[in-house]
């Protein structure tokens, strides 16, 4: 119960008369304290600590850019809480997806303090919930078109490959035994490979195109056949027993469209634009310190003092997020 009540006092935390704000929405406030932990977070998070800080401090955009996430977790949260809508497994999952993508990676991610990890998905889980509440749901021939867009972008060799990783040649020709007996091949990956990732989804890698991985696997993933197994392929991380399949064949649409509908919503762009303008129209003040926010062409964003120097370029936002400055 005091671990609760610690993250909720960290994620709502509200200016009281003798705190300074950090950074104010409405009439709900961040305090500077909390703000400078969560810099401070940044600044010394491991994965980022080179990107993120220069001559010693943190990058003057990037604190611009957490705020600005912090103005727009608030705007749909005090949007969310007034509507009374409730969040769903679904929103936190979104946020899980933001956290990942906005950190760069999930390992960045996972890299911070619990605390800070669980005060930033709570914050933001408002966010999906608001686009999936102001999203049109999409029709059936919007979802097939994304899972076909899917496809294209992601998989354009249509080759999905999965494997069973063992340490030596003869617990490979066991496994191919065990195949050829009529042992399901992602039961078989489940019991005996040791890529305990993979095994948990039955051997599966995926769409091996853009991925990184050695040259020895990809060649016998690209020589063997669609629709068959290798035999046993030795590389520098053990034996391998190597599937591929078309793609629609493993992943079909009627086993993912529930899946894609539901991101459809969670990441609908008629939804991202009326929080884009709710935030435009928001009355936010934030710390000289940090910078002022400003809003152009109706889009809100917190710019850093205009006596900072930073490197940083702009990214692309990344969905469902609206943010637009610089990210770590």
């Amino acid at each position: 119960m005091l671990a609760v009540l610690s993250v909720l006092a960290l994620v709502l935390a509200a200016c009281s008369s003798s705190a300074a704000a950090g950074v104010t929405v409405g009439n709900k406030s961040i305090d500077e304290s909390t703000l400078k932990s969560e810099l401070a977070a940044i600044a010394k998070n491991p994965q980022l600590k080179s990107r993120a800080v220069i001559k010693g401090k943190l990058d003057p955009s990037i604190a611009a850019s957490w705020l600005t996430a912090l103005v727009e977790s608030q705007v749909a949260q005090q949007a969310v809480q007034q509507a009374g809508t409730k969040i769903t497994k679904a929103d936190k999952a979104q946020a899980q997806t933001w956290a990942d993508g906005y950190f760069g990676t999930a390992a960045a991610f996972a890299a911070f303090p619990k605390s800070f990890r669980q005060a930033a998905l709570a914050r933001y889980e408002s966010v999906p919930a608001y686009v999936r509440t102001h999203t049109k749901p999409p029709t059936d021939a919007q979802v097939q078109a994304a899972y076909n867009d899917s496809l294209t972008r992601n998989c354009a060799s249509r080759r999905y490959v999965s494997h069973i990783l063992v340490a030596s040649q003869a617990a490979a020709q066991a496994a191919v035994a065990e195949l050829n007996a009529g042992t399901d091949f992602g039961q078989e990956a489940s019991k005996v490979s040791t890529d305990t990732q993979s095994a948990a989804r039955g051997g599966a890698l995926g769409c091996i195109d853009a991925q990184q991985v050695d040259a020895t696997f990809a060649a016998a993933a690209a020589a063997t056949p669609v629709g068959q197994i290798s035999a046993p392929v030795q590389t520098q991380y053990g034996w391998h027993i190597i599937k591929v399949q078309d793609v629609e064949t493993a992943l079909p649409f009627a086993s993912v469209k529930s899946e894609i509908r539901t991101d459809l919503i969670e990441q609908g762009p008629e939804g991202q634009q009326k929080l884009i303008a709710l935030m435009g129209k928001a009355k936010v003040k934030v710390a000289a310190k940090y910078g002022v926010w400003v809003v152009k062409s109706g889009r809100g964003r917190v710019e850093p003092p205009a006596s900072s120097t930073s490197t940083k370029t702009a990214p692309s936002s990344s969905s469902p997020s609206t943010t637009t400055s610089s990210k770590p």
